[in-house]
């Protein structure tokens, strides 16, 4: 077990914190103003996802997360890095331009001849 910078003894969920104090740290942030959840969603939405990003499934640990939301409807989907979300973004949050970047990853149309 990582142990929380805040407490010791508890386990460290996010931002180097424990539990308790994140999810105070998210109460700050008002999420409810933003994405329409309330602060026990956001924290049963960290809970279902093991403390761990929705992409890339690294444990938060010393990183922050972001709520990952719907561009349409404004409503939270997922908690992830921000290097993920930012990711996702870049991809205009398409799963069609998502599932042709991953397509490219795996079957790059370069193959340089053996030398």
């Amino acid at each position: 077990m990582v142990k929380a910078l805040c407490h010791s003894s508890k386990p460290m969920v996010a931002y180097g914190r424990c539990l308790k104090c994140v999810e105070m740290w998210v109460a700050q942030r008002k999420p409810s103003e933003r994405y329409g959840a309330s602060v026990a969603e956001v924290m049963d939405m960290l809970s279902a996802q093991g403390n761990v990003c929705a992409i890339c499934e690294t444990p938060f640990g010393m990183s922050r997360f972001v709520i990952h939301h719907n561009h349409v409807t404004g409503l939270p989907a997922s908690l992830l890095h921000s290097n993920c979300n930012s990711g996702i973004g870049f991809l205009l949050d398409s799963a069609e331009l998502c599932e042709r970047a991953a397509h490219v990853i795996r079957n790059p149309s370069f193959k340089r001849a053996p030398k």
